[in-house]
């Protein structure tokens, strides 16, 4: 079956499962991360984990980074929205478009013509 036509939520099932090799390689490890952080595994999958992290130091690494990834998005916060144009300025910013839009239209019937 092609990763396309899996199901939704096949992922997720098959990412709580253990891990069928004697040791996690890296690959699988970063497949699991974003669960193991989230505390979605079961404790075999998480003792995997710890086992192939105590030996790992890039894969510490990225699961340091991923904390702190996000540890900053739960921090995010959104500026506060612009307040809606004016309707002098909506009606400047229509102006300037349609003049830019004429002159854009008159330079390619003139471009037209000398052909």
């Amino acid at each position: 079956m092609s990763k396309k036509e899996r199901k939704p939520g096949k992922r997720r099932a098959r990412a709580q499962a253990a891990p069928t090799s004697a040791h996690m390689d890296c690959r699988e490890l970063f497949a699991l991360l974003s669960q193991y952080l989230d505390a979605e595994l079961k404790p075999e999958a998480c003792s995997e984990i710890e086992r192939h992290l105590k030996d790992c130091a890039p894969c510490v690494a990225f699961l340091n980074t991923l904390r702190k990834t996000a540890e900053l998005c739960r921090q995010y916060r959104p500026a506060e929205a612009p307040r809606p144009l004016r309707q002098e300025a909506r009606e400047q910013l229509r102006a300037a478009y349609q003049a830019a839009c004429l002159s854009r239209k008159s330079k390619v019937q003139g471009s037209k013509s000398k052909v």
